[in-house]
């Protein structure tokens, strides 16, 4: 496995928080803010075409809603259709029956920043249960008759929420306090159920995501990398490595690393989660996201104002 840095450029207009959308039908990614939209074409040597600049000031600042209606159809299905934690959206038709309102950005956007915590964005589960993740609580709606019905809520043992994940086989969600616990929540069709939970890693963690199916349940943090392996219903700690971490993606078998100032490094999960590849890159990475089609990361620095490619290949 080889990475390989082969485009550097400036952040078109840098100087505004971004959203990061990928579309893998498209080979290409999205950035977003309150002003413009910009698709990056992976496949026309990473060619920038604004699809939308705001007119005027007042535009730019206008009431997004629960998400921001100038993501064209097509980009937003596809979001739908990836998922989101785990979860997966609403139709646009769904969300705008919600009299919902929020300012200049959108709970989408928000989540896809920091993650779906704290903001009202219902997102859904296979069984088209929905939920809301406040900063202390959990609520369960089901969408009857053009509206929300809540009929669940608990608070999260008095600790506020970080990240959230459901798992992708089994009624269970998994989240992470300010306190770096990690706890297991399940719940039914009607209800939720008892909460489990599974490690005090003492320190910050930034993010929680499952590989093999949910065999694996794999969390990020301030210096380390943690793997839980699910046997008799229960998540096992079978691996930690101790290392700089802000984010990961997955890839089939590969857990590739964002380790800020010090590059991207992969690991290969199938074979004792070794280390078969590292890129250090002339700035330190804030986000990273996957085009999985592509095998194409794209990395933003911190602070803003520097984006880098990076090619994944064998």
């Amino acid at each position: 496995m080889k990475l390989e840095l082969i485009k550097t450029s400036t952040l078109p207009f840098a100087r505004y928080e971004k959203s990061i959308w990928v579309s893998e039908k498209e080979s290409s990614f999205y950035l977003s803010d309150i002003w413009h939209i910009t698709r990056i074409n992976i496949t026309d040597l990473f060619s920038e075409n604004v699809l939308y600049k705001a007119p005027t000031e007042e535009a730019a600042y206008s009431m997004r809603g629960i998400y921001d209606k100038r993501l064209p159809d097509p980009l937003y299905d596809e979001i739908s259709s990836q998922g989101f934690s785990g979860f997966r959206l609403l139709s646009k038709r769904e969300y705008d029956q919600m009299d919902v309102n929020a300012g200049s950005i959108s709970y989408l956007d928000y989540a896809n920043r920091l993650g779906p915590v704290a903001q009202f964005l219902p997102i859904s589960t296979a069984q088209n249960i929905l939920f809301t993740f406040g900063s202390k609580s959990i609520s369960m709606y089901r969408f009857q008759e053009n509206t929300l019905q809540e009929f669940g809520k608990i608070k999260t043992k008095g600790k506020t929420l970080g990240q959230v994940y459901l798992h992708p086989c089994e009624d269970l969600i998994f989240y992470g306090t300010n306190y770096s616990e990690i706890y297991g929540q399940h719940f039914r069709v009607d209800g939720f159920g008892k909460s489990v939970k599974i490690d005090d890693l003492q320190k910050p963690l930034y993010q929680i995501n499952f590989a093999g199916d949910g065999k694996y349940l794999i969390v990020a943090g301030m210096g380390y990398l943690t793997f839980y392996e699910y046997t008799m219903n229960a998540f096992a700690p079978v691996h930690t490595i101790h290392t700089s971490t802000r984010s990961f993606e997955i890839m089939n078998n590969y857990l590739i690393l964002n380790k800020g100032m010090h590059g991207i490094e992969i690991y290969d999960m199938a074979a004792h989660f070794k280390k078969i590849a590292h890129l250090e890159i002339p700035f330190a990475i804030d986000r990273m996201v996957l085009n999985k089609t592509e095998k194409v990361l794209l990395a933003i620095s911190t602070p803003a104002g520097s984006m880098g490619f990076i090619k994944i290949s064998t």
